[in-house]
């Protein structure tokens, strides 16, 4: 493992957002941004082969992440990173967002994967006099405390990890990733213990987690 310094990447200025800003070839980028981190970590130039593999690796990400990853390795590793490295923590990144996304909206759509119903406040009959002081009704019209939310359509990269967490269903890859705790799906008659859900939580976050990074593998031509 590559020893850590303290810089705090989040509060540093960024020098690789305008290296990746450029109207050039986004392999020319990270060559140019790779041959900056060599810099940057005071180590002599790499040679061409070198940064020919960082760009063949690195290009299935866009400019935006691969700025961010290149300035938080700049601050953050004491020696040379392999290009992997970046690649990893990109993918985590991908994932957590990818994650955090269908966790977010399976609470609101279900496994049937609908539209959430608008949600309306009670009905009320209102008793009032007329204009002849003759005692009269009527129906109050119901407001919309909620409005309705339609199903979003799933990203083919999350529909495929649901696929391969499910065994190639999404129905069932859905219905798998509702038990989890954060979603609060059904558990039975028997409500689960905090140490039950614990290991449930952590079961399911592994399960998908490894399913998202085999759809992650595949959507670059990897072997499944």
């Amino acid at each position: 493992m590559h020893e850590m310094q303290h810089t705090d990447p989040n509060h540093t200025p960024n020098p690789f957002e305008k290296l990746f800003g450029v109207a050039e070839p986004l392999r020319d980028r990270i060559i140019a941004a790779a041959g900056y981190l060599r810099l940057a970590l005071d180590l002599p130039p790499a040679n061409p082969e070198m940064l020919m593999a960082w760009s063949e690796i690195l290009t299935c990400f866009d400019s935006k992440q691969l700025a961010q990853a290149f300035n938080v390795a700049s601050l953050t590793v004491a020696s040379w990173p392999k290009p992997a490295d970046i690649a990893q923590q990109l993918f985590e990144q991908e994932f957590a967002a990818d994650y955090a996304w269908i966790i977010q909206n399976l609470k609101l759509h279900k496994v049937e994967w609908k539209d959430r119903e608008p949600l309306y406040s009670e009905s009320r009959t209102e008793f009032y006099e007329d204009e002849n002081g003759k005692p009269a009704r009527r129906e109050r019209v119901r407001e919309i405390l909620k409005p309705a939310i339609p199903a979003p359509a799933i990203p083919a990269r999350i529909k495929r990890a649901l696929e391969i967490y499910g065994a190639n269903g999404l129905t069932s890859g859905l219905r798998m990733l509702y038990n989890h705790p954060e979603i609060g799906g059904s558990f039975g008659p028997d409500p689960l213990s905090s140490t039950e859900l614990v290991r449930l939580k952590g079961d399911i976050d592994r399960g998908f987690r490894a399913a998202w990074m085999q759809a992650r593998r595949e959507s670059l031509g990897g072997a499944q």
